[in-house]
C-alpha cells in the first residue's frame, strides 16, 4: 500500500488494492493470510499497558495502521481512530521453549472481523524469564517488508534507526579498471 497525504494534509480516505494485495485476498478467499514477525527475549516482559502505551504512541505515525480492508470492495478504507487496547494482546504460554507454540498460536488465532485494521501486537510470556513481542497483519495488507519495518516502528528500541549511511566515496583506478575490463568482457 502506497500512501501520500491528500490536498488537506490528511491520508486519503480510500486506497484501491495492488495486483498483489488482491491476488493474496483472492488466494485466501477473503479470509486474512497472517503475516507475523516474533521477536523473542530473555529477561523481565514489558507490562501490557507498557506495551500498549508504546503502539499507542507510535501507531499514530504509521500510516498504514490506519487502515482496514473493505474486502467486498477491494479497497482499503482508513479508520481516524486506533483503540491500542484492542490490538494489543497477551498470552501465556510456559511449555514454549522453542517458539512453536506461539508460532501455532499467531498462526491460528482468527484476526479480527469487526472492521478494525488487520494487525495486531502480542506479548507472550513463555518459559521463566523469557517472552516474545509479536507484529501480525494480513498479507493482503502488508507484505513482509511493509510489516518488518512496521514491527520496527512500533516495537524497536530505535525505531527510526537503521544501518548506517556509508560516506559516499571517489571510485579508484583498481575499482575503474575492473569495471573497464567487465565491460570489455561483456562484448
Amino acid at each position: 500500500m502506497r500512501l501520500s497525504l491528500g490536498r488537506d494534509g490528511r491520508l486519503p480516505p480510500s486506497v484501491t488494492m495492488g495486483t498483489v494485495d488482491v491476488a493474496f485476498h483472492l488466494a485466501a478467499r477473503g479470509r486474512p493470510l497472517p503475516v507475523v514477525f516474533a521477536f523473542a527475549f530473555d529477561g523481565a516482559a514489558p507490562t501490557l499497558d507498557s506495551l500498549r502505551a508504546r503502539v499507542a504512541e507510535r501507531a499514530h505515525g504509521i500510516p498504514a495502521l490506519h487502515y482496514r480492508i473493505a474486502r467486498e470492495r477491494r479497497r482499503f478504507r482508513r479508520v481516524d481512530r486506533i483503540a491500542a487496547d484492542r490490538h494489543v494482546h497477551e498470552a501465556w504460554l510456559p511449555e514454549d521453549t522453542d517458539g512453536s507454540a506461539t508460532g501455532r498460536l499467531m498462526l491460528s488465532r482468527p484476526m479480527n472481523a469487526d472492521g478494525r485494521p488487520p494487525w495486531d501486537v502480542w506479548l507472550v510470556h513463555g518459559p521463566a524469564g523469557r517472552h516474545t513481542l509479536c507484529y501480525r497483519t494480513d498479507h493482503a495488507f502488508q507484505d513482509g517488508v511493509g510489516a518488518a519495518y512496521t514491527a520496527r516502528a512500533l516495537l524497536g528500541d530505535d525505531p527510526e534507526g537503521g544501518p548506517v549511511p556509508q560516506p559516499r566515496r571517489l571510485p579508484t583506478a583498481a575499482g575503474l579498471a575492473g569495471t573497464l575490463g567487465d565491460l570489455a568482457g561483456a562484448f
